[in-house]
């Protein structure tokens, strides 16, 4: 699951939002959807994020930020690997 996957999935969730419903919103199937929460579908452009957070009642920013945020997470942890192996 990629970070945009699970948030996308929290957002939808606390908005009490069905994959079905949330794919009429966007003009999407409702497989499209479980397969970008699920992270099997990664290509993932900055309409989609716009689309997905105006559909959701968040900033693109927000959902931006969130992936940011896990990307920095998997670097300090690599880096931190990579300084306990010397």
């Amino acid at each position: 699951m990629t970070a945009f996957g699970a948030e996308v999935r929290k957002l939808r969730g606390e908005r009490e939002f069905s994959t079905r419903h949330l794919a009429v919103i966007l003009g999407m199937s409702q497989p499209a959807i479980t397969q970008i929460e699920t992270g099997r579908r990664a290509n993932i452009d900055f309409r989609l994020v716009w689309d997905f957070a105006e559909a959701l009642g968040v900033s693109a920013a927000h959902l931006v930020a969130v992936c940011e945020r896990a990307v920095a997470v998997e670097e300090l942890k690599r880096f931190t690997r990579k300084g306990r192996a010397k």
